[in-house]
């Protein structure tokens, strides 16, 4: 699966997860933080379960860091990451 698949599903993935998840009633950009979008440490555990899930993937132990000032896009990053990475060991 080439690169920009892997991050184009990322994305559709994460957002899609972030909408089902999040209280935020405007639309959630790849540059807004997780603050702005109110993801708070306990939501994002939920949230990887989910994304996890979904792509069948597992998160490596230091993409699990929370923090207030990381973006959506940062999410998405890793996503694509592990999708990547699983599509080349299939």
């Amino acid at each position: 699966m080439p690169e920009t698949n892997c991050k184009i599903n990322a994305e559709k993935v994460v957002l899609e997860i972030l909408k089902e998840n999040l209280l935020y009633d405007k639309e959630i950009l790849l540059e807004n933080t997780y603050d702005e979008i109110g993801l708070d440490s306990l939501t994002f555990i939920n949230i990887i379960v989910n994304i996890e899930t979904e792509c069948k993937i597992i998160f490596e132990d230091q993409m699990l860091v929370y923090e207030e000032n990381k973006k959506v896009m940062d999410l998405v990053d890793c996503v694509s990451q592990l999708i990547g990475k699983k599509a080349v060991e299939a």
